[in-house]
């Protein structure tokens, strides 16, 4: 099945089309409305606008690390003042923004980087969960295919 998306949050982000294969079956198109309700209240989706106030931009997140900055044009997620056990769990224990290390982090972000430091009075400035692995699981593919 071939999808494509369209996500209007104050400007307009485009979603190439994308298989939709996989033990979770994977909507673009719903992850395009799931991050529109969810995602946009703290993070921008599109690329010229960057990073908000509250939270990294996240056109270009997936396959490369947190804070590494955002594909194509626009202010770098290398600008964003991440809270200080983020920063310690990069610097540590350095990541990828995957599939599975996004599923891990939006299902409980604190939970996530406790477990990346091992210090459960650990906490990440993203409080906002995703308990759906559905959710979670459309959500990521729009992030993927969002550049």
């Amino acid at each position: 099945m071939m999808v494509t998306a369209t996500l209007i949050v104050g400007t307009l982000a485009t979603v190439a089309p994308v298989s939709t294969s996989g033990a979770l079956a994977q909507d673009a198109a719903r992850g395009a409305r799931l991050a529109a309700e969810h995602c946009a209240r703290c993070h921008y989706l599109t690329p010229e606008l960057g990073n908000s106030d509250i939270g990294p931009g996240l056109v270009g997140v997936t396959n490369r690390p947190p804070g590494s900055g955002a594909a194509g044009p626009g202010p770098a997620n290398d600008s964003y003042p991440y809270g200080e056990d983020f920063k310690q769990a990069m610097a540590l224990n350095p990541w990828q923004w995957t599939g599975q290390t996004l599923d891990a982090y939006i299902r409980d972000p604190t939970l996530f980087l406790r477990q990346r430091l091992g210090r459960k009075e650990a906490r990440s400035k993203m409080t906002y969960k995703i308990p759906d692995p559905g959710d979670r699981a459309d959500i990521i593919e729009f992030l993927r295919q969002l550049r």
